[in-house]
């Protein structure tokens, strides 16, 4: 899941998770969340704190007046209203990686009020409430963000990924489909519809989106475990095996790669004595 920031934001900061991308213009962070399969799984680090702690600042002595060179705080936009919006937008943004999700959810809620055809502030706090397992008033933000913006490839992404918890597998894969179709360099949008091409009994096409996620980033360990699993599932021993040996590859330590690999050792000795 994703965390966005407006253009005309402050400054981003640089890479401190494991897929980070940042410009002048917009951050996006995944956030780690235990509760949900669907959700691309990232470790925050002691950096990331300390980096947002230091952002916080900095946007909080913005919201006071001040580090505006060459004019007033917010002179760039057309109102003082959608300043305060979009400052409130990145400090709940900023506090949500840092997991404080309750104040964040206020503050894009006063984000929301300021401004209510910011479409970020809808699609972070719908993040927000997703990781509070509140996946029905997630939907309604990314919703509220979509009416704003129909091109919001994250927010039709993230409403897939919610509708999923729901179990409402057709209307998740719905939203997938148009998100990859905005998005098609994306690969949390091909992982995650794998997933529920997966839910939905349709492996052959859960392993054609891991491949096109692969190929979009060779070296991501988890996108060849998740293939090699659906690969078992259609028992296609051979093509798992090569997915965690690849994987292992890529990262020698891992264990779930190892794991499987022990498992389908196992099943092939048992197999031989039969």
């Amino acid at each position: 899941m994703l965390l966005a920031r407006p253009e005309g934001s402050a400054a981003s900061t640089d890479n401190p998770v494991d897929r980070v991308e940042s410009t002048q213009l917009s951050v996006s962070i995944e956030l780690c969340n235990e509760h949900s399969a669907l959700l691309r799984i990232c470790r925050s680090t002691d950096r990331l704190r300390r980096l947002a702690f230091v952002a916080l600042l900095v946007l909080s002595a913005l919201a006071m007046g001040a580090g505006e060179p060459g004019g007033e705080p917010g002179s760039q936009f057309s109102s003082p209203g959608e300043y305060e919006a979009r400052l409130l937008n990145d400090r709940g943004v900023i506090l949500l990686a840092t997991g404080r999700i309750d104040q964040a959810i206020d503050l894009f809620t006063q984000a929301i009020a300021r401004n209510p055809r910011l479409a970020f502030a809808y699609y972070n706090r719908g993040n927000a409430y997703q990781l509070r397992k509140q996946p029905k008033e997630a939907i309604d933000d990314y919703s509220e963000a979509i009416g704003i913006n129909p091109d919001f490839a994250l927010a039709f992404m993230n409403r897939g990924v919610a509708h999923s918890t729901q179990n409402n597998l057709e209307d998740a894969l719905r939203d997938l489909n148009k998100a990859v179709e905005l998005a098609p360099r994306n690969l949390d949008g091909y992982y995650n519809r794998a997933m529920v091409f997966t839910q939905l009994g349709r492996l052959l096409e859960a392993t054609e989106d891991y491949s096109v996620a692969i190929q979009l980033n060779e070296r991501d360990v988890e996108l060849y475990i998740a293939r090699g699993r659906v690969w078992e599932s259609l028992d296609e021993i051979d093509k798992a095996i090569a997915d965690y040996t690849n994987a292992l590859a890529i990262d020698p330590a891992n264990e779930k790669a190892h794991w499987r690999l022990k498992q389908l050792g196992a099943k092939g000795r048992s197999d031989l004595g039969r």
